[in-house]
């Protein structure tokens, strides 16, 4: 388990290293260089994004293995239960979730794709692939014979 601490202010880092993940500083804060950051210290072929708030199902890694077993999928999201007190953002949020149903963004505070995926986009954009928090790579870059998987 690769961990990037991209400047937290909390016990993130050293609870990591308690639990025997690897930490990775990355200076430049965001959600796109940190997933970068994970995706090149990765040895695996499936990458999962996980946002430090985020408490995972326990099966929630089987879903993605059994997802990922089918070679035609390149990645997808898991649809993320928010619970927000506040009115304004709990439209806000259903708003998200309508525009990533219509546009079949895969978009949320977890995603997944094969880091071979991300190597071929890479190349495809000068060495630029930028894991996009819930928009890019998912959107913007969707190559052919491939599919996706919302979990």
């Amino acid at each position: 388990m690769i961990v990037v601490d991209n400047n937290s202010e909390d016990e993130t880092t050293a609870v990591a290293r308690e639990k025997g993940a690897t930490v990775v500083h990355e200076p430049v804060r965001g959600v796109a260089r940190a997933r970068n950051t994970e995706a090149r210290y990765a040895e695996s072929d499936v990458l999962v994004f996980v946002d430090a708030d985020v408490i995972m199902p326990p099966k929630l890694l089987d879903m993605i293995h059994a997802a990922m077993s089918d070679p035609a999928c390149v990645g997808g999201a898991v649809h993320v239960d928010y619970r927000p007190q506040r009115l304004f953002m709990r439209l806000y949020l259903r708003a998200w979730q309508l525009l990533a149903r219509l546009t079949r963004m895969a978009q949320g505070a977890t995603q997944f794709c094969r880091q071979s995926a991300t190597v071929r986009w890479a190349s495809l954009r000068n060495g630029d692939c930028i894991l996009y928090p819930g928009v890019g790579m998912f959107v913007l870059i969707r190559p052919a014979q491939t599919r996706e998987s919302y979990l």
